[in-house]
């Protein structure tokens, strides 16, 4: 699992380093915020862990309970995924804010026109209106609490191919959707009349979450900033993608609770319509790239797994 998740980050850094490269554009990752915040956590979780584990083995009655859990200490790999995480989102946040200075907002247009034509003709935006704008404007804001919550539960568990596959399939699945904004560079629907493609989308209504949020990040692109949490990309919708990824591993954990996280799938598929923030094919590219990645990580543990002794997969 490191090998693998070290090779994800690794490639990333290399790709930024290249886009700066040929683009000249220039970026201050804020590596010390990330990892500063990756590190609290560290020392939080592992004393939550640590006071877990003692519970556990006073409640056995075992003597040794020192040095069990000094060992399980040791052998953890929550410090490793922590600070891997924050790596991950501090490489995309760079990558997003390289994306619109090396290769421009081409696709909008593109993008707008191919959703119409889907739709028979009408912006999708205007199809999911109906949707209660309060419910759908708070819940896609919490789609990194979400994805974060996740990641920061995982490493909580112990060590399985099931768990190991959901969090490589993480860092696939961000970083796919980090190099394939490249592909088609877009802003959204929400900053198309901003970026002078005419006023298709200016009947978008209002909602008081992502009217601060676009602000945030359109004065940020204006100052070529490298501001926490920036970046403006729609295609592929990471959003999308992150979200189907946390229902992928919930189902995998509980099919009691996968209905609930489907369930809040589809309020951040719709929502990112709903609220302008994407075009429909963006959520529909984040979903395929989520569910492809969790698929491709699973045949090839699968394989791996196959030729493990029965012990089962390990580092």
């Amino acid at each position: 699992m490191k090998v693998a998740v070290s090779a994800i980050i690794a490639a990333q850094f290399v790709a930024a380093l290249l886009i700066e490269a040929f683009s000249g554009f220039r970026y201050s990752p804020p590596w010390l915020f990330y990892l500063l915040g990756a590190s609290g956590m560290i020392v939080l979780s592992l004393a939550g862990l640590t006071f877990f584990w003692l519970s556990q083995l006073e409640r056995a009655k075992v003597m040794n309970k020192r040095e069990i859990v000094l060992a399980r200490l040791k052998s953890s790999d929550l410090p490793f995924i922590y600070w891997a995480v924050a790596a991950q989102f501090c490489l995309l946040g760079w990558l997003k804010a390289a994306m619109p200075f090396s290769v421009g907002f081409q696709a909008d247009q593109l993008l707008a026109d191919a959703d119409a034509w889907i739709f028979f003709g009408t912006d999708p935006w205007r199809l999911v209106q109906w949707l209660p704008p309060t419910l759908i404007d708070t819940a896609y804001v919490t789609w990194a609490q979400s994805t974060l919550f996740m990641m920061a539960v995982l490493p909580l568990f112990p060590k399985s191919p099931k768990r190991d596959r959901a969090m490589i399939s993480f860092f696939l699945v961000v970083s796919a959707s980090a190099i394939l904004q490249y592909a088609l560079p877009s802003a959204g629907p929400i900053f198309y009349e901003r970026l002078g493609f005419g006023d298709r989308f200016a009947d978008l209504p209002s909602r008081p979450w992502a009217t601060i949020t676009s602000d945030y990040l359109w004065a940020n692109y204006l100052d070529n900033g490298s501001r926490v949490g920036a970046g403006i990309s729609a295609f592929p919708s990471l959003h999308v993608a992150g979200a189907a990824w946390v229902a992928a591993v919930v189902t995998s954990y509980s099919r009691k609770l996968a209905p609930v996280a489907w369930a809040y799938f589809g309020l951040i598929l719709l929502g990112s319509v709903h609220l302008g923030w994407h075009y429909a094919l963006d959520g529909i590219a984040g979903l395929v790239i989520a569910l492809v990645m969790y698929r491709v990580v699973s045949l090839s543990h699968g394989r791996e797994a196959r030729l493990q002794p029965a012990s089962g997969f390990s580092d």
